[in-house]
């Protein structure tokens, strides 16, 4: 080919690509206000009930206990939170397992089992999508920081103790033995 002949070739495919993102735009409608309001409601009852911890949810529970068509609580995740409904779902099982794995030392497994997951591949998989860690990385990472935190709280309040004097917190004992 000719670089002329180049030319209507890259215009050609060029026209072609913005016409593909102008039926793009047009097949996904923006949010509306009554999306607001059905995704509000559907974060609403995940807090509430806690229904990610229930390891059979799917797209119609949810739409059975919001009284709505499952292509309507559908379509309102993708447009309000830009997932489908399984990865909201997952998402709020992964925050919960964060929380538990920063606040206890259950073993990994039961934390699993807690927020709603059935396998390990499963919650392996969807811990790397969501925080970028395994949950195993993810509480060694979170540990280190809420240890050092901890650190810092445990030096000030010896510092108090000591009457910020710069000395030793003394034991009460041993003070009266002297």
């Amino acid at each position: 080919m000719t670089i002329e002949g180049l030319a209507p070739a890259v215009l050609a495919s060029e026209l072609s690509t913005k016409d593909a993102d102008a039926v793009t735009e047009q097949a996904t409608p923006r949010a509306t206000s009554e999306d607001s309001a059905v995704a509000a409601a559907v974060d609403a009852l995940m807090r509430s009930k806690e229904l990610y911890r229930d390891v059979d949810l799917n797209l119609g529970r949810i739409a059975r206990r919001l009284g709505l068509p499952a292509r309507q609580v559908s379509s309102t995740v993708n447009r309000i939170h830009g997932s489908s409904v399984s990865q909201y779902v997952n998402d709020q099982r992964i925050g919960e397992a964060c929380r538990l794995l920063a606040a206890s030392d259950e073993p990994i497994t039961r934390i699993m089992f807690d927020a709603g997951f059935l396998s390990k591949s499963n919650v392996n998989r969807e811990f790397l999508r969501v925080t970028g860690l395994s949950p195993k990385a993810w509480r060694l990472e979170h540990r280190t920081v809420e240890a050092k935190s901890r650190g810092h709280a445990v030096a000030r309040r010896d510092k108090m103790k000591a009457g910020d004097t710069g000395q030793a917190p003394t034991n009460s004992r041993s003070a009266m033995r002297l």
